[in-house]
């Protein structure tokens, strides 16, 4: 086990370390059901890590990029970094092709191919049944809700998009693509067909970046595809390099 958690470890310093989170992990004890996939719990008892603090969510069944501060010191730095919207995030969504899916790729009236798209909304979150919900019109208590899309690929039954989170809400993700009528595989919660036979959704935060810790007029760029990559998964990574191949 020791070392698989360090296969998925990408990058460390003195300050942060940051891990590529399987689905099924908790990032924070009120979500670790079970009592034993807590992550930073887990790199503490096989890497001997003291202190680790949780700098952002990444939901349960959500894979991908975690960065974990190992300071007092750390964790201010970089809570104002994602306050002051400095640190990027890009997540990669594998969606059930239908006709909300159809819709969103023919509504992007971006000339050039490859192109990211803003969609917008107003989220609220109903705390009874821990759900977020999103809708064009701005309601009492609801957040601004932003992201870029782009289409990576098109499979026969799924469509792959990279995601760029550029406000951090509860399930943003997913309560923006199910207000669409898009539905991330697996995710029975926000409107999919049917669960993932190995738990989880098909949602991961596949990229990073961040000002380094130590010198922060330079960038630490981080990228990984999902620690376990089947044939689905394969074509997504496929589809991705194709179109970022496109753009050069």
């Amino acid at each position: 086990m020791e070392k698989k958690i360090l296969k998925r470890i990408i990058y460390e310093d003195s300050a942060c370390i940051v891990v590529n989170k399987i689905k099924g992990e908790a990032l924070e004890k009120k979500d670790d059901k079970n009592k034993a996939n807590l992550l930073t719990k887990i790199l503490k008892i096989q890497l001997g890590h003291e202190k680790l603090f949780v700098t952002h969510r990444l939901d349960v069944p959500t894979s991908g990029l975690v960065l974990l501060a190992k300071t007092s010191e750390g964790l201010g730095f970089y809570n104002n970094l994602f306050a002051k919207g400095k640190i990027e995030k890009k997540y990669w969504a594998i969606v059930e092709k239908n006709e909300g899916f159809e819709r969103l790729i023919s509504s992007s009236q971006k000339k050039e191919e490859n192109e990211f798209t803003e969609l917008f909304h107003h989220l609220w979150v109903d705390g009874r049944i821990n759900k977020s919900f999103a809708s064009k019109i701005k309601k009492k208590d609801t957040k601004e809700a932003r992201l870029l899309w782009r289409l990576c690929g098109i499979g026969d039954n799924y469509g792959f998009l990279e995601i760029d989170l550029l406000t951090g809400r509860h399930h943003q993700i997913r309560a923006q693509l199910a207000a669409e009528n898009i539905y991330i595989k697996g995710d029975l919660k926000y409107g999919a067909k049917r669960s993932e036979k190995t738990g989880g959704i098909r949602l991961h935060a596949a990229s990073l970046s961040f000002p380094n810790f130590f010198d922060p007029n330079k960038k630490i760029e981080l990228l990984a595809p999902p620690s376990f990559i089947d044939p689905l998964w394969q074509a997504f990574i496929d589809s991705y390099k194709s179109t970022k191949n496109n753009n050069k």
